[in-house]
């Protein structure tokens, strides 16, 4: 079955637009009930990225409990969550991820593992083999190793994302079933169309996602930060290579259904409706089972309130309402328009990014998430 799964080759790119849009995400987005779990394993990374969201230590950190891990699939499975994304962290650097990942495969949900991209042969097939997986997502920024190593502490890293997909298509995944995930930063972006060329062309990506970068956790540095061009010639040459539906839903890369359908799970047992915005915990699952936070917290997670400004009246309104988490790290308020987004009037100043109270300091930084708090509680009553 998972052999035959991931051989089978994804037809396009168009093919990954359709399920971010489809029927299913959007009767889970508008009845609040999220069908999609990021779920984090351990907090150990061996990425070496020095824009990490989530701060992973080199190969060291914490991961969550085997026997947590395997109830969680279970709370998934009985709440109606169909399918789980594997992140972390690297999730196959918990000692027991072929168990708990194949487990989750056996209660038949389906799985998605993103890994930094440090993949050897026997771990490759080991992914091959365990039941239930349709794709392997790899960290991969750029093909420039100056532009790499502005944002990354070690050059050997970037061979090793390398030699990651030629052990995945040995181990038997069709190309279009590694996805390459890239963080456009300013570095990465000088790079783009050759980045592109390169993922598209010769490793045969049948779709390569792109979420811009964020100024929290390791990534703090605000120079990382991409200009509205920069971003505007990503997307556009993204476009070319891959088809003009993915300009429908601009930065936010899976639209507003698939967004409004999803939480996330931190290995330390946090609840997030992003793998972003710690801010926004609705509950810890070593406080509350899994069960009752998605029962009582679900309008949380699925944001239940409307986006404001530009992003509302737009044409693509309809599958696109802005990433919510560039609204509130670089506006400081998470139902503003999109301010990354090229056809925002109000898009980001980069000359004013000081302006914006996450980019300021920790007391600023907590007054907007105060502030963000009051206003998804005052929407969801």
């Amino acid at each position: 079955m998972a052999e035959k799964l991931i051989s089978k080759p994804i037809p396009d790119s168009k093919y990954f637009f359709d399920r971010y849009i489809s029927p299913n995400k959007r009767y889970a987005a508008e009845a609040m009930r999220p069908r999609i779990v990021d779920f984090e394993l351990t907090s150990k990374c061996g990425g070496a990225c020095t824009y990490c969201y989530a701060s992973s230590p080199y190969f060291k950190g914490a991961d969550m409990p085997t026997e947590q891990a395997l109830a969680l699939v279970d709370d998934l499975a009985a709440t109606g969550v169909s399918q789980v994304q594997w992140c972390g962290g690297d999730p196959i650097l918990h000692p027991d991820w072929q168990q708990i990942i194949g487990y989750a495969g056996e209660k038949g949900l389906s799985n998605s593992v993103f890994v930094a991209g440090i993949v050897a042969k026997r771990v490759a097939q080991a992914l091959a083999e365990t039941p239930n997986i349709h794709l392997v997502g790899i960290n991969f920024d750029t093909v420039d190793e100056e532009d790499f190593m502005k944002t990354h502490t070690l050059e050997r890293v970037q061979g090793m994302k390398y030699k990651a997909f030629e052990n995945l298509r040995e181990a038997g995944f069709h190309p279009s079933r590694i996805m390459p995930c890239l963080t456009l930063t300013k570095p990465a972006a000088r790079s783009i169309e050759r980045t592109l060329d390169f993922l598209v062309d010769e490793m045969g990506a049948g779709y390569v996602p792109m979420f811009v970068y964020h100024p929290i956790g390791e990534g703090g540095a605000t120079e990382l930060t991409p200009s509205l061009d920069d971003i505007r010639r990503a997307y556009a040459y993204r476009a070319e290579k891959l088809g003009g539906h993915w300009l429908r839903v601009g930065p936010t890369e899976c639209g507003r259904f698939y967004c409004r359908s999803k939480f996330h799970v931190t290995y330390d047992g946090r609840v997030l409706p992003c793998a972003v915005l710690y801010d926004f915990e609705v509950g810890n699952i070593n406080e509350t089972p899994l069960r009752e936070l998605l029962e009582t917290k679900s309008k949380k997670l699925c944001y239940d309130f409307e986006v404001t400004g530009e992003c509302a009246t737009c044409e693509d309104a309809d599958v696109c309402w802005g990433c919510r988490a560039n609204a509130y790290f670089y506006k400081g308020d998470v139902s503003a328009s999109d301010p990354m987004c090229w056809r925002n009037s109000e898009g980001l100043d980069l000359h004013a990014m000081h302006d914006s109270p996450i980019c300021q300091s920790p007391e600023a930084r907590a007054a907007a998430a105060e502030e963000a708090a009051r206003l998804v509680e005052q929407q969801a009553e």
